[in-house]
């Protein structure tokens, strides 16, 4: 369970199949919760062995400790625990020995999140994860340094950079740039100037459409457009400049529309772009890895 600023996301995992689904905040219910995932269950062939449970929150307190009961609730034979934030930790992922560091001067400080989908791109880039983008190659000569953007309520850029050493891989996530997101940016545009509000509704749609620079006639549609472009792939362009990458992962709610614009920009085609759900990877991973060498992540 990745309980979001906006969205409470879940996926249920029983062998090689899942499901799962959202509830937004506004309106929560945990027993609509509670529901979906008694649904789910059923989807999946009522599997007899009981459910276990991980979660990872950025929300405020009040909502975390809902969707806590929640799910201890329906975990509650097999039980449930929260995912931590640690200053490092060392696994071993497809007979690979990865360590993967964290380079905040308080660890703890960093969202869960953050921490989850770094771990998930690692299960990931190592192959770990069948549902996963190949990106095998990234690990070929023997570095990778590659941008992993969350875009959803805040874009979040960090970069998670490997070394292969005689002990293993050598992991850092390091940086870190959070602005706002993607519609919260439009919408605090909207709120301070309504006449742009239809235009940034037109930019939010899709991240496709030509911008001023092809050649077309300029309006203050394209102009708006350009502009939310621009500053929503700020980040990434700043990590680039201080450290390069290689390629760029994406996920949260608007990572399809982040895809699109970085394929309509001028940096297209300058790194290969992967579209990956890196915080469920991290928590599943988080399981399995804990189920194989007895202590929790």
């Amino acid at each position: 369970m990745d309980c979001g600023n906006t969205r409470l996301k879940w996926r249920l995992v029983e062998g090689e199949q899942m499901q799962e689904g959202s509830l937004a905040w506004e309106g929560f219910a945990a027993q609509d919760l509670l529901e979906d995932w008694q649904e789910a269950v059923c989807a999946l062939g009522a599997p007899q062995t009981h459910p276990r449970g991980i979660w990872c929150s950025v929300a405020p307190p009040d909502r975390t400790a809902s969707a806590r009961a929640a799910i201890e609730a329906f975990c509650a034979t097999s039980g449930a625990r929260a995912f931590r934030v640690t200053a490092g930790l060392t696994l071993s992922i497809a007979q690979h020995r990865v360590t993967l560091r964290n380079a905040y001067e308080q660890p703890e400080s960093m969202g869960q999140d953050r921490w989850a989908a770094a771990l998930g791109l690692l299960w990931c880039l190592f192959g770990a994860d069948p549902r996963a983008p190949g990106a095998q190659h990234l690990l070929a000569p023997g570095r990778f340094s590659v941008a992993v953007v969350s875009a959803g309520t805040a874009t979040v850029v960090d970069q998670l950079i490997g070394e292969r050493t005689a002990q293993g891989w050598s992991c850092h996530l390091q940086l870190g740039h959070i602005q706002p997101g993607l519609r919260s940016s439009a919408k605090a545009l909207s709120l301070a100037a309504p006449a742009l509000g239809p235009y940034l509704l037109q930019a939010l749609e899709s991240a496709q459409q030509p911008l001023a620079s092809s050649g077309l006639q300029p309006s203050s549609a394209q102009a708006v457009a350009q502009g939310l472009r621009a500053s929503q792939l700020g980040g990434l362009l700043w990590t680039h400049q201080a450290a390069p990458i290689e390629a760029v992962w994406l996920h949260g709610g608007d990572a399809a529309w982040w895809a699109d614009a970085l394929g309509a920009s001028p940096w297209r085609g300058a790194w290969p772009v992967y579209e990956a759900a890196l915080i469920f990877a991290g928590l599943e991973a988080a399981w399995s890895i804990e189920s194989a060498q007895g202590a929790p992540l």
